[in-house]
């Protein structure tokens, strides 16, 4: 997932209408007993800013593990 943001260029989000990507993944990653959180981020994310247009997904994933959280938000 790394990879993925760090591979996604800022200058292909002056070309389109995406300003900013934010990831993060919450869950038990490889079994550990407490869950962690991992936070991707590219480009700029104004989350204080009512008038901001940010799209906000969230969506659980179960696995052997236990259960993960995906929330992504992108800033147009």
């Amino acid at each position: 997932m790394s990879r993925f943001v760090e591979n996604t260029d800022c200058t292909k989000f002056k070309d389109s209408r995406i300003k900013g990507l934010k990831i993060q993944i919450k869950g038990r990653f490889n079994g550990v007993p407490r869950t962690q959180t991992r936070l991707f981020e590219k480009g700029c994310i104004p989350l204080q800013t009512i008038s901001s247009k940010i799209n906000y997904s969230l969506t659980h994933i179960n696995t052997s593990y236990g259960i993960f959280s995906v929330k992504v938000w992108i800033f147009e």
